[in-house]
């Protein structure tokens, strides 16, 4: 069955309660995230703030389920750091304090200076014998940013940062790391 293009009424609730549980049969959301939707389809700011209500009373909206159920899935998947999750969290509407309770409870039991140091071999491996035939290619050229293994340092460097693991985990995983045959 194809579903009608009529325009939506601002102040219909009960089309904004069909469409917040639509959206909620997909996947779970925040409450900010799920205002913002209702919003953005048209709804009034009264109407989304009584079928916010109505779906926290029923506890089909929780901002503390939701952050930890989207912070393990999240740590799951790419290795990244406590101030990324958290960070992807406060986009999606989570509080300060409630997404960095829901990261730091998603890294409890895991040591993150760890995963930045697997995360860090497994980009050198990656790019390390490219920056390797880079430098090789032009090695009568000026070598701008310096030795293959200065540039891959940085790019790991880069990319750890980029991935949310802090200052203090990176630099251990930088120490561990073996870049070249010197075990250095």
């Amino acid at each position: 069955m194809m579903r009608s293009s009529r325009t939506r009424r601002p102040e219909d609730e009960g089309s904004a309660r069909v469409s917040a549980l639509r959206s909620l049969e997909i996947r779970p959301h925040g409450t900010a995230e799920l205002a913002r939707k209702l919003r953005a389809k048209g709804y009034s700011a009264g109407v989304v703030k009584a079928v916010m209500g109505r779906l926290t009373e029923a506890g089909l909206l929780d901002d503390g389920k939701f952050a930890s159920g989207f912070a393990a899935w999240k740590l799951a998947g790419k290795p990244q750091g406590k101030r990324l999750l958290a960070a992807r969290l406060m986009a999606r509407g989570i509080k300060r304090e409630l997404a960095e309770e829901a990261a730091s409870a998603a890294f409890a039991g895991r040591d993150e200076a760890e995963m930045a140091r697997e995360e860090a071999a497994r980009i050198a491996s990656r790019y390390a014998a490219r920056y390797a035939a880079r430098y090789a290619a032009r090695r009568n050229a000026s070598s701008r940013g310096g030795s293959p293994r200065e540039r891959l340092r940085a790019l790991v460097w880069t990319h750890l940062a980029r991935r949310g693991f802090s200052v203090d985990s990176i630099r251990k995983a930088m120490r561990g790391l073996s870049l070249d045959d010197d075990g250095e």
